[in-house]
């Protein structure tokens, strides 16, 4: 029945059966995918977000892999739905030829609706059971893609900047050449001065030992120096008593010294009497009383200069050049990848769906219809004629009959007249 169909529907002036399902793979869905943009749907943000959030608290100096893997397992996602919407318009288009096939053997099938209506069941029931195993298996293509990102395909050549550049220099290898040449000798009349740059650097270092740093903070001397000047508060109250207190020359050595220390190195605050108010003593425990004053629990307190808080989305903004660039990688990387997993699932979506859905149905439909139809019990149910065929069919042999006794009744007259 299916391959009379066939067989009629090739005369017809109109696309259908497997040419327009050539046509579907071919042209819709080549056509779909084609006009499907590697980048659609992803600007420089979503990009640089990816690297950012792919190198963590930690810089990079290249640009990561996983923010390539992710951005392009985005894209791949794309491919999806297109292929599932082929898997529908095949299964439309099979539905509509079994319609076809319907209409051509309506006529002979009307001496038997039942039966005609069970067959139609049958294959609208077998089309319906392969919808969705075709379509898991589209999905698990798609996701086969996604499952692993393979940047050692051999298609994939545009992996590095590095690869481009030598596949250009291969077409010219006197220019390639010349260029290593350059390269090599600025580098080696570059080594020199460089170490001679480094030497010099240690040497000045070397020159001048500077005190006065900003980030030169002894903290070990200005302890010793603090319990040095006690001591000689405490000898000078007993000296005054009339107590001396021992080792108090000491005491005075250990301070003169300290202060002969600090003298030379150009603290001038520290040079000044102790018996006056404003001596050393004075001046580092004023230091110290107004550092205490300021922190005091009574006095106000400034607030700390906090950081602002990090934007959930990235103020806009001009990119730096190092942005451009690892934005033109990711994009090339994705563009070129997105075009092989693009050309591999519009080659295997086709062959599923013939496979899967075409195929077995075709392979599956007679032995389904047998199974289904050759039945004992069904058999007198299945083909009880329409009623209206049989009383039609006895009207026409009692018609028969009728014009059979007027055919010889018209024999006989004529017969009679001879004679």
């Amino acid at each position: 029945l299916v391959s009379q169909c066939f067989l009629t529907l090739c005369s017809s002036i109109y696309r259908c059966g497997g040419a327009r399902i050539c046509y579907i793979f071919h042209e819709t869905f080549g056509r779909v995918l084609e006009s499907i943009d590697p980048l659609g749907d992803l600007t420089q943000l979503d990009i640089l977000t990816a690297i950012r959030n792919a190198t963590g608290p930690r810089p990079t100096l290249f640009v990561p892999e996983t923010s390539f893997e992710l951005l392009v397992k985005r894209q791949i996602r794309r491919l999806e739905e297109p292929s599932l919407r082929c898997v529908e318009l095949v299964h439309e288009e099979l539905q509509r030829i079994v319609q076809h096939c319907g209409l051509h053997t309506q006529q002979e099938m009307q001496r038997f609706p039942r039966l005609y209506d069970k067959i139609n069941e049958v294959v609208s029931s077998v089309l319906k059971s392969r919808l969705r195993p075709t379509n898991e298996i589209v999905e698990n293509l798609v996701a086969i893609e996604l499952a692993y990102i393979n940047t050692k395909h051999p298609e994939f050549t545009d992996a590095s900047l590095v690869s481009i550049l030598k596949q250009e220099m291969q077409r010219f290898p006197r220019l390639y050449d010349k260029i290593n040449e350059v390269v090599s000798s600025v580098l080696k009349s570059r080594l020199r001065p460089t170490n001679e740059i480094v030497e010099n650097l240690v040497a000045i270092e070397l020159a001048y030992i500077n005190t006065k740093h900003p980030e030169f903070t002894d903290a070990s001397l200005v302890s010793i120096l603090k319990e040095q000047i006690l001591f000689d508060e405490e000898s000078k109250r007993a000296h005054k008593i009339g107590n001396p207190i021992p080792n108090s020359t000491t005491a005075a050595n250990v301070v003169e010294a300290t202060s002969m220390t600090i003298g030379a190195s150009g603290d001038t605050a520290l040079t000044q009497s102790t018996s006056e108010g404003t001596g050393l003593s004075g001046w580092i425990f004023r230091s110290s009383s107004s550092a205490s004053t300021k922190q005091s629990p009574s006095s106000p307190r400034k607030s700390v200069n906090f950081l602002p808080e990090v934007p959930e989305k990235t103020i806009t903004r001009k990119l730096t050049p190092r942005e451009q660039r690892d934005c033109q990688i990711i994009e090339r990387l994705i563009r070129c990848y997105f075009m092989i997993v693009r050309k591999n699932v519009q080659d295997a979506v086709p062959k599923a769906i013939m496979c899967f859905l075409v195929n077995y149905v075709r392979d599956n439909l007679q032995s389904e219809l047998v199974r289904q139809l050759y039945k004992h019990e069904m058999i007198e149910e299945l083909l009880s004629e329409n009623p209206t065929m049989a009383q039609r069919r006895k009207e026409t042999a009692e018609m028969l009959d009728a014009l059979n006794k007027a055919s010889q009744i018209i024999g006989e007259i004529r017969e009679t007249q001879i004679w």
